[in-house]
C-alpha cells in the first residue's frame, strides 16, 4: 500500500480521536460525534476538546489540546470557520498527521471563504497533516465503530462489505441508513466535502485495495477527473454503481456545433461509466436495488427460474423478463416430477415461470427453489412470496432466513420478491440480513443493468491532451470558416463531396466547368450557423443560369436582407444523394477526453437524438457497436427489400473521425453533417470545425 493509500487507512484506523466544539448546551453539534462514536462501540480512546469543561455522556471536555498527554492521531473539528486555521495549525505543533473538518464556511461561500479554505491547505502543508474536508461529515468505519457525523446516524447500523463515497454529507447518512434497513451492511462511509486535500478519486483508490470492502457505492454531483476515475474502475475488479446527479443540461460551456449539442455532458457521462464497467444508477430508488442485488451476487446470468404463489405475479414478471431479454427455460424432468409430489388439485401448469399456488407446502418452497439453483441451466432464482401475516407470518421469515443460506451454498442468488401487509415488510427488513424485494419491473431492471455490465468493459482510455498556457497567455476559441472546416476534413482523409469556393463570377464558371451538374451553392460566412435559415443554401442546380441567379442571391441578395452578416463567397459543391443521412463528428470533453458522435441527420437530429457516443479512440469493430445501438440501425441494414448501405465505410468513417481528435488536440468540436450514405459508401457534404489556440493576453 503506498503513501497516499496508507494516509487514508490511517484517517479511518485511528486508535484515539479529539473531539474539537464539543459542549454541553444542549444545541451543540458536536456532542453528536462523540454519541455516534460511543453508540457505535468506538474501539480507540475519545477526547471531547471544548471552550468550557464539563462532561458530556459521562466523559471530561478538556478545554485546551495541551491537557491531553497521550497521543492524538485523529482530530475532528465542528467549530466556526475562522477558528478552524488556528486550531489545525495547533494539531500540528501537537504532531496531529490527520484531521476531519467538518466545518462549514469555506470554499462553498464565496472568496472569503475560499481565502480560509487556502489558508487550512498551506498550515497543512507546512505540518505535514492530511485532512478531509471541510464541508462534510466526515467518516464511518464499521469495523471499529468510527463515526464522526454531527448528525445522529441511528444504531443500529448494519455492518457488512458495501463502502460508500459521498459528495454530499447529508446524502451520505441518507443513503447509509436506506442501505442497512434495506439489509445491506455497511463497511465504510466517507462524506468528502470540499476535498480541499482528500478527494473521492484518493478514496476509491483506497477502498479499491481495502479488504473489508466489496462493493463500492458512489453519490456524485460532478466528475472532476473523470479520466482518472475511469481509469481506476477499469482497472479493478470490485463493482461500482455511481449514481450521478446533477444532470440538468444547462451547461457552462454552450455548445458550438450540432455534434456538441446531441451528445450532452450527462449522456457522455453514461458511456464513460459503461465503458469503464460501473453500473450507473438513475434515481436513489434504483441506487439502492443495485447495491441490494449486488450485495446478494456480483453475478448475474441470462437464465432464470421463477417460483410464484401467485399467478398474476408471476406474470407480471414475466412481462419484465422479457422486456429486458431473459430467458425462462424449461425445468428439468426431475424437477417437475418433484413438484408433482405436492400438487394438491391439479390445477397449475408445469411451465417457468411456475405457479405454485395449488401447494401450501414452506419445506417444500424451500426444496424447490434449492433443486432450481443446483440446475446449472439457471443462474439465479426468482421466488414470488404473497401472503398474509395472521397464516404465514413466522413460516415466511424463516423461509427469507433460508434463502440466505442456499445462496451461499450453491453460489448462486435468489431474488426474493415479497407481496404482505407494508407493516411486516418493515419487521421482515430489521430481523433478516438477505435483502428482499416488492416490485419485479424495478428489480429486473437492475439485474440487468448488472448483467450488462458484466459482459462489457472497453480498454481504452487516453490521456486528455492540451495547451500548456502560462500567466501571460490566454485560450482563444474559433469556429472555422465553412470553407477551412472543409479543408481540415479533406487533409486529415475524411470523405468531403467535390467542391470549389468562388468570389467571383469568373472563379464560379470555372468550378462549375470542373465539377459538372447538379450542384448545390452556400454562403462562405463566419456569422452564420444554419445557412438554410436565411435562405444560405441553394439547391438543384442544374444549368449555367441557375448558377448565376444562385451566385447573385448569395452574395448580394442576402446582404441587403441581413447587413450584418459579412459575406467572404461562395463554396460551389456537387449536389448527391444518398438513401439516409447520418451526423458524425466529435467533441473534447473536459472531463474525459475526446469523444466521437453519431446518429441519424437530417434537419430533425437535435430533437430526435437518435445518437450513440463513445470515448476516443475508437476502432472500426467498436465503430460498429455505435452503430447497432441507433434506433435507426435496421435503415443501414437494409429495410423493405433494400439492400445494405455501405457500414463499413461508416464505421472507417467514425474510426477516422476519432484518430483525428486523438492527432489534433487543438480541435475542441466537430461536425459532418449530413453525412450522405448509400450502397456504395458514405460522403460528407458539410463540415464544422471549432478549435482553440494560444495567445499573449493582450492581443485578445
Amino acid at each position: 500500500m503506498n503513501k497516499e493509500l496508507k494516509t487514508i487507512k490511517n484517517i479511518f484506523y485511528p486508535e484515539s480521536v479529539a473531539i474539537f466544539g464539543v459542549s454541553e448546551k444542549p444545541d451543540n453539534l458536536a456532542q453528536y460525534i462523540l454519541k455516534n462514536m460511543l453508540d457505535n462501540k468506538y474501539t480507540g480512546r475519545i477526547y471531547p476538546i471544548g471552550r468550557q469543561a464539563g462532561k458530556i455522556n459521562g466523559i471530561k471536555i478538556y478545554t485546551n489540546l495541551d491537557e491531553i498527554t497521550d497521543k492524538i492521531d485523529l482530530a475532528v473539528i465542528l467549530t466556526p470557520a475562522p477558528t478552524v486555521p488556528d486550531l489545525l495549525r495547533m494539531c500540528g505543533e501537537k504532531g496531529i498527521e490527520y484531521a476531519v473538518i467538518e466545518s462549514g464556511g469555506f470554499s462553498e461561500t464565496g472568496e472569503q471563504g475560499m481565502m480560509l479554505e487556502q489558508e487550512l491547505i498551506k498550515i497543512a502543508k507546512a505540518y505535514n497533516i492530511r485532512f478531509t474536508g471541510p464541508n462534510g461529515l466526515g467518516v464511518v468505519n464499521m469495523e471499529n465503530g468510527l463515526c464522526t457525523p454531527f448528525s445522529p446516524v441511528v444504531p443500529p447500523i448494519r455492518k457488512g462489505k458495501v463502502s460508500i463515497i459521498s459528495q454530499s454529507g447529508g446524502m451520505s447518512l441518507t443513503i447509509m441508513h436506506i442501505f442497512s434497513y434495506e439489509g445491506v451492511g455497511i463497511n465504510k462511509v466517507i462524506s468528502a466535502g470540499n476535498k480541499a486535500d482528500i478527494n473521492e478519486i484518493d478514496y476509491l483508490s483506497y477502498l479499491m485495495e481495502d479488504p473489508g470492502t466489496e462493493i463500492i457505492a458512489m453519490y456524485l454531483e460532478d466528475v472532476k477527473d473523470g479520466i482518472q476515475l475511469i481509469d481506476l474502475i477499469q482497472n479493478n475488479e470490485k463493482p461500482v454503481v455511481i449514481f450521478k446527479s446533477n444532470i440538468n443540461p444547462k451547461t457552462s460551456q454552450i455548445a458550438r456545433s450540432h455534434a456538441s449539442a446531441i451528445a450532452n455532458d450527462d449522456m457522455v457521462v453514461s458511456e464513460a461509466f459503461r465503458e469503464a464497467g460501473a453500473i450507473r444508477a438513475n434515481n436513489l430508488t434504483e441506487f439502492v436495488e443495485l447495491i441490494k442485488l449486488l450485495n446478494i451476487s456480483t453475478s448475474y446470468g441470462n437464465n432464470v427460474a421463477v417460483l410464484s404463489r401467485s399467478g398474476g405475479h408471476a406474470v407480471i414478471t414475466q412481462d419484465a423478463l422479457a422486456q429486458h431479454g431473459f430467458e425462462t427455460p424449461k425445468f428439468s424432468d426431475t424437477f417437475i416430477k418433484e413438484v408433482n409430489k405436492h400438487v394438491r388439485a391439479g390445477v397449475i401448469s408445469l411451465t417457468n415461470p411456475l405457479d405454485m399456488g395449488d401447494i401450501y407446502d414452506f419445506d417444500f418452497y424451500l426444496n424447490a427453489t434449492e433443486l432450481a439453483l443446483g440446475d446449472p441451466a439457471f443462474d439465479f432464482v426468482i421466488f414470488i412470496h404473497t401472503y398474509s401475516v395472521a397464516m404465514a407470518g413466522e413460516l415466511s421469515d424463516e423461509m427469507a432466513k433460508g434463502f440466505a443460506t442456499l445462496t451461499q451454498k450453491y453460489r448462486k442468488p435468489i431474488l426474493p420478491l415479497f407481496f404482505t401487509e407494508i407493516s411486516n415488510l418493515n419487521s421482515l427488513k430489521e430481523s433478516i440480513d438477505y435483502p428482499f424485494f416488492t416490485d419485479p419491473a424495478i428489480m429486473l431492471m437492475s439485474v440487468a443493468k448488472i448483467r450488462d455490465v458484466s459482459a462489457f468493459k472497453r480498454k481504452l482510455i487516453i490521456k486528455p491532451q492540451t495547451f500548456q498556457i502560462n500567466n501571460h497567455q490566454q485560450r482563444i476559441i474559433n469556429t472555422l470558416s465553412p470553407m477551412g472546416s472543409l479543408n481540415v476534413a479533406q487533409f486529415h482523409g475524411l470523405p468531403v463531396a467535390p467542391w470549389g469556393y468562388a468570389k467571383s463570377e469568373k472563379e464560379l464558371q470555372e468550378i462549375v466547368k470542373e465539377l459538372g451538374y447538379p450542384l448545390v451553392m452556400k454562403i462562405e460566412s463566419r456569422d452564420v450557423s444554419h445557412k438554410s435559415d436565411i435562405g444560405g443554401v441553394v439547391l438543384n442546380i442544374d444549368n449555367e443560369g441557375k448558377a448565376l441567379d444562385a451566385y447573385n442571391w448569395l452574395t448580394d441578395g442576402i446582404k441587403k436582407r441581413h447587413p450584418e452578416i459579412i459575406i467572404d463567397g461562395v463554396i460551389v459543391q456537387k449536389m448527391l444523394k444518398g438513401d439516409i443521412e447520418l451526423i458524425i463528428g466529435a467533441k473534447r470533453d473536459a472531463q474525459f477526453g475526446p469523444v466521437v458522435i453519431v446518429g441519424m441527420g437530417g434537419i430533425y437530429t437535435e430533437f430526435l437524438r437518435d445518437t450513440s457516443v463513445a470515448l476516443c479512440p475508437v476502432d472500426h469493430s467498436y465503430a460498429l457497436e455505435m452503430l447497432k445501438r441507433l434506433k435507426g440501425y435496421p435503415l443501414l441494414k437494409g429495410v423493405r427489400g433494400k439492400k445494405p448501405l455501405a457500414i463499413n465505410e461508416v464505421a472507417e468513417l467514425i474510426s477516422n473521425v476519432s484518430q483525428m481528435m486523438i492527432e489534433r488536440f487543438n480541435i475542441l468540436e466537430l461536425d459532418l453533417n449530413p453525412v450522405l450514405v448509400d450502397e456504395e459508401g458514405a460522403i460528407a457534404l458539410d463540415a464544422r470545425v471549432v478549435v482553440e489556440k494560444v495567445v499573449p493576453v493582450d492581443v485578445a
